[in-house]
C-alpha cells in the first residue's frame, strides 16, 4: 500500500475544498498559462466541514519540481504581475456584486454570476499552489547551497537563510495592523468603516457566514484600551523593523557577493508577500461575497450549515439548472464524508460509509502514526522555550474569541495555520508550531517579527499535541518534545 503523507487541514467548506483541489490538478506554465500540473496524486478528505489533505511522497516530488519555473526570470515577473491583476480583479468583482439584489435574478443569472466566482476562487488557488513549501523547496535549496559556500558556521547560516526569506517590504497583515491602530485613534468608528475594514481584510473572517457578528466583535475589539502613543509606537515599531531587516539583508548580500543571490531571496519573500494577499481572496471569499451564497442556499432550503458543509459547486449548478436539490439522507452521507481522491488524471469522489471505507485503505489511523513523543518540522525562528502548548485552530470568529479569552501569556501556539487575526494573540505566546506552512509563510514571517520561536510545517503537530501538555519547541533543530502530557479529568 502506498504511504499517504499528512499534508495539512482546518475547517471549511465543501465549496472551498472542491476548489482547492486546482492547486493540485493545475499550474502555470513559463509563458504564464494554465497547463495540466502532472502531480499524479492527492486526497482531500471532509468529514463534517473539517477539512485534511494527503499526498503520496512521489506526488510530493513531482509538486516540488513544479518549482523549478522560479529560476526562469521572465516566468517569475509574468507570474507575480498576473497574481497581482488577479487579486485586483477579484476585490472589484466582489464589490461589483455587492450592489446586485440577487432576489430578482433567474437561476440562469444566478448560475452565471456563480460561475465567475468559482472561477476567481479557482484561479486563486491556482496562483496560491506557486507559494507552498513544496513549490519553492528548490529555491530555498539554491538559497542554502549559496549561503553555505561562503558560510560554515551553522548558526550564522541558519541565521542568514531565516533572514533573506523575511519580506523587507510591509506585507498585508501588516497594513491591516496599521489600518485598524488608524481606525481606534478616532473618537467614533461609523459602521460603514468598520464594514469597509472587514472587506479589505476579509481572510480574518474565514468560516464566519454573519455580518452582524463580524461587526460586533469588531466593536468590541475597538474598545480595547491603548492611548494614541502606545498606537503609534505599534505602528513606529512595524515600520522600524522592516528597516531593520532591510539592513540585515543588505549586510549579508556584502558579505556573500552573489547575485543570484540576492535575486533568489526576493523572489522568495515576494512569493510570501502574494501568498498572504491571495489568503485574503480565497479564505475572504465567502465573506466577500456571503450574500450571493445566501441566496443560493435560500433557493436550495434546508439549514445554511449543511448546506456549507456538504454542498459543492458542482452540487449548486446542478440545482440551479435543474432545480434538484439533495435529500436528506444525501446531506447526512455527505457530513459523514466527502472524498476527492486524484489519481491517474482522474478525480473520484466518494461519500457517507464508502468514503470512510475508501479513506481507511489509503490513509493510516493517527494512533499508527504517532510513534514517539518528538515531532518534527521546518525551524521559521530559532530559538529553545518549554512551555504549556494551547491550540488554536481559528475554526470561526466565536471559537476564536473563545480561544482569546483563553489563552495564557507565554504559551505555545500550536496550530494548523496561523491567521492575520491571530495577531493578538501570538504577541502573548512564547512559541508558534504550524501544521503547515513553510520558510516564507505567515507563521514564520510574524515569529521573526515578535521574536519568538517557531517551527512550521509539522503535518499534524495540533493533532498529535493536547492544550495543557507541557512542550519543549527546540527550534534551532526543529523538533518538539512532548515533555508531560496533560491528565484527562
Amino acid at each position: 500500500m502506498k504511504s499517504f503523507k499528512f499534508m495539512w487541514g482546518q475547517k471549511q467548506s465543501a465549496m472551498i475544498t472542491e476548489v482547492m483541489l486546482f492547486q493540485i490538478l493545475l499550474a502555470t506554465n513559463n509563458e504564464g498559462k494554465v497547463t495540466k500540473s502532472n502531480i499524479s496524486e492527492s486526497m482531500f478528505i471532509l468529514s463534517d466541514g473539517v477539512f485534511e489533505h494527503y499526498m503520496p511522497e512521489e506526488a510530493i516530488k513531482e509538486f516540488r519540481n513544479n518549482g523549478k519555473k522560479y529560476f526562469n526570470k521572465e516566468y517569475t515577473k509574468k507570474l507575480f504581475n498576473d497574481i497581482d491583476k488577479h487579486i485586483k480583479s477579484f476585490f472589484k468583482f466582489s464589490e461589483d456584486i455587492k450592489k446586485i439584489d440577487f432576489t430578482n435574478l433567474s437561476n440562469q443569472k444566478l448560475k452565471k454570476i456563480l460561475t465567475d466566482y468559482f472561477s476567481y476562487i479557482k484561479k486563486t488557488f491556482i496562483y496560491f499552489g506557486t507559494s507552498t513549501p513544496e513549490s519553492t523547496y528548490f529555491l530555498e535549496k539554491k538559497v542554502k547551497e549559496i549561503i553555505r559556500k561562503k558560510v560554515h558556521n551553522d548558526e550564522i547560516f541558519k541565521d542568514y537563510f531565516i533572514s533573506l526569506c523575511t519580506p523587507e517590504e510591509m506585507d498585508v497583515t501588516m497594513e491591516e495592523r496599521i489600518y485598524f491602530f488608524n481606525l481606534m485613534k478616532k473618537k467614533k468608528v461609523s459602521e460603514k468603516e468598520i464594514e469597509v475594514y472587514s472587506r479589505k481584510f476579509p481572510a480574518l473572517f474565514f468560516n464566519t457566514y454573519s455580518k452582524k457578528e463580524v461587526i460586533d466583535y469588531l466593536y468590541e475589539k475597538l474598545k480595547e484600551k491603548k492611548t494614541e502613543k502606545e498606537i503609534n509606537l505599534e505602528i513606529k515599531n512595524i515600520k522600524d523593523n522592516l528597516i531593520k531587516v532591510s539592513k540585515k539583508h543588505e549586510e549579508i548580500y556584502s558579505i556573500i557577493n552573489d547575485k543570484k543571490l540576492k535575486e533568489y531571496s526576493t523572489i522568495l519573500q515576494k512569493s510570501g508577500i502574494f501568498r498572504y494577499r491571495l489568503k485574503h481572496c480565497w479564505s475572504g471569499a465567502e465573506y466577500l461575497c456571503l450574500d450571493l451564497l445566501k441566496e443560493v442556499q435560500k433557493r436550495i432550503g434546508g439549514e445554511f450549515n449543511d448546506f456549507i458543509k456538504t454542498y459543492t459547486f458542482k452540487d449548486i449548478f446542478y440545482f440551479l439548472e435543474t432545480g434538484k436539490s439533495l435529500n436528506i439522507n444525501k446531506i447526512k452521507e455527505r457530513k459523514k464524508s466527502i472524498i476527492l481522491h486524484h489519481v491517474n488524471n482522474n478525480t473520484n469522489t466518494y461519500f457517507g460509509a464508502n468514503g470512510v471505507k475508501h479513506k481507511n485503505e489509503f490513509i493510516e489511523k493517527e494512533d499508527k502514526k504517532i510513534k514517539s513523543k518528538t515531532i518534527k518540522g521546518m525551524p521559521a525562528n530559532r530559538g529553545i522555550i518549554t512551555a504549556k502548548a494551547r491550540i488554536v485552530n481559528v475554526k470561526d470568529l466565536k471559537q476564536f474569541s473563545k480561544d482569546c479569552k483563553q489563552f495564557q501569556k507565554g504559551e505555545i501556539i500550536v496550530t494548523t495555520m496561523t491567521s492575520p487575526i491571530m495577531v493578538q494573540i501570538i504577541q502573548k505566546s512564547s512559541g508558534i508550531i504550524t501544521d503547515e506552512g513553510g520558510i516564507c509563510s505567515h507563521a514564520a514571517v510574524i515569529s521573526r517579527e515578535f521574536g519568538i520561536p517557531c517551527i512550521v510545517g509539522t503535518l499534524g503537530a495540533s493533532f498529535i499535541i493536547k492544550t495543557g501538555d507541557l512542550i519543549e519547541l527546540d527550534a534551532n533543530k526543529g523538533t518538539i518534545e512532548i515533555i508531560k502530557k496533560k491528565k484527562d479529568k
